[in-house]
């Protein structure tokens, strides 16, 4: 686990949302077989794991800000905060629909 989560911050005028995992490591102080780790897990999903490089997209960059504050907030390990993503974006799909339910229901 790494000693301090770094914030990224991504101007979208100069970046294309697209990360090699060098950059992903890079702008995280992580090590290469700390995204491997991820991804084994589900945690973090290259746009296409048969290129001989890896390429992230911006929703998967901030994936791994998530997982890192979770493990250096909370002490967790990888499998806990792999469950603990899913049951966020599980719950972000739910408000969704709600919000999505409450337009309909309000016209």
């Amino acid at each position: 686990m790494p000693n301090k989560v770094q914030w990224l911050v991504v101007d979208d005028s100069t970046h294309e949302d697209v990360f090699t995992l060098d950059e992903l490591c890079e702008t995280y102080g992580v090590e290469v077989q700390v995204v491997y780790e991820y991804v084994a897990h589900d945690i973090l999903k290259p746009q296409d794991q048969s290129e001989a490089v890896w390429m992230f997209d911006l929703a998967q960059v901030l994936r791994m800000r998530k997982v890192l504050r979770l493990q250096h907030d909370f002490e967790m390990n990888v499998v806990s905060a792999a469950l603990v993503i899913d049951l966020l974006d599980e719950l972000q799909g739910l408000r969704s629909r709600v919000t999505l339910l409450e337009k309909h229901v309000l016209k």
